[in-house]
Order: C-alpha cells, then sequence, then structure tokens
C-alpha cells in the first residue's frame, strides 16, 4: 500500500493553501527522485517549483521533503508499496484520465530536471511516459458535462477501465525501474569513490 493516498495529499494542499493538483506534486516528485534527486540537493526546491509552475515553497520545504521521503520509500519497498496518486475508482474515468496526463508530465518534467546520462532503454520508457502525458480524456470542447465524455461512456467502460488500468500500471513499473537503475549509479559511484580513497 502506499504511504498517502490522493485525497490525503489533496487536503494538506489545502491546509497549506498550495493551488496545486496532489497528482502534479506526487509526479514531479517521484520523477526527481527517480533522477536521483533529493532534498538534500542544493537546487531540489527550486526544481519542483520549476515544474509546479513557480510555486512558491520555500516555507514548505519540510513538508515538500518529509513528501519525498515516503515516495522514495514506496518506490524502494517493490510492487506493492508503490502507487500513482490518483483520484480513486469512484471518479468519473475522464477525471482520472487526465490525472494520469498531469502525474505522467509532471514526472517527465521532475526526472529531466538534472541533465544525466541515459541508457536508449530509460528514452524510450521516458518517451512513453512523455506520451501517456498526451493521454485524450475523451472530452470534445463541446462537451463540458464530464458525464458526456467518451471514456465515460456505460458501452465501453470495461474495455476503458482495462486500458487505463494497463497505462497506470506500465507508468508506475516504469517509475520503479528508473528509480531502481538511479540507486544502482548512485551506489557505483560511491563504490568508486571509497575505491579511489582506498
Amino acid at each position: 500500500m502506499a504511504t498517502i493516498t490522493h485525497e490525503q495529499l489533496s487536503a494538506r494542499l489545502q491546509e497549506l493553501q498550495l493551488p496545486m493538483a496532489a497528482d502534479a506534486l506526487h509526479g514531479t516528485i517521484t520523477g526527481l527522485a527517480c533522477a536521483g534527486i533529493d532534498p538534500g540537493h542544493a537546487i531540489w526546491l527550486e526544481h519542483l517549483s520549476e515544474c509546479l509552475d513557480g510555486a512558491e515553497l520555500d516555507e514548505h520545504r519540510d513538508a515538500m521533503s518529509a513528501l519525498q521521503t515516503l515516495v522514495a520509500r514506496d518506490l524502494a519497498d517493490g510492487e506493492l508499496g508503490f502507487q500513482l496518486l490518483l483520484p480513486d475508482s469512484e471518479e468519473f474515468l475522464s477525471v482520472r484520465a487526465q490525472a494520469l496526463a498531469r502525474w505522467s508530465e509532471s514526472f517527465v518534467c521532475g526526472f529531466v530536471a538534472v541533465t544525466r546520462e541515459l541508457s536508449e532503454d530509460d528514452r524510450e520508457v521516458l518517451n512513453d511516459i512523455a506520451a501517456i502525458s498526451q493521454i485524450d480524456d475523451g472530452e470534445s470542447e463541446e462537451q463540458t458535462d464530464r458525464n458526456r465524455s467518451e471514456l465515460n461512456n456505460p458501452e465501453n467502460a470495461d474495455s476503458n477501465e482495462r486500458d487505463f488500468i494497463e497505462l497506470c500500471e506500465y507508468v508506475r513499473l516504469a517509475a520503479m525501474d528508473l528509480y531502481r537503475d538511479s540507486c544502482q549509479e548512485k551506489n557505483a559511484g560511491q563504490a568508486n569513490i571509497l575505491e579511489g580513497h582506498a
């Protein structure tokens, strides 16, 4: 189980009077964690702010740092620990699709905040997540009522739900793989430093 839910994080953001979507924040922080950037990094908070449309976060550093600690713990916990923070299944599918797109876009922003060498596989995964950030939520400009979205059409409900779950699972597993790769790189770098001093 994830350490925190979308609803809990949304409520916390309201308490802090931070006008941002919980999924966008979680996606950005996950991206930063997967890139190997933690709250101890000199410009970590600046990267976080830039990905969240320049949100003023200086006075909320401790809360943001605590959230990244939770995210990193979930990512390191294996398949059951890390979950994308999206609205629950009682929400309209179009709303959840929009949230997945925001999460994915924010993840990519966080992940590429610091230039680093990427393997071909990592670049491909990142491109896939970027493509998912462009997901069509099924709304047309004329359809302002989210009940009328094609994604919410009862005739296609089962197949649409399956497709959505598959996308979420792909992104979830990809994030965990990228985090594991980042940790391995960091550990290898530390080992090389120790060998150099031996």
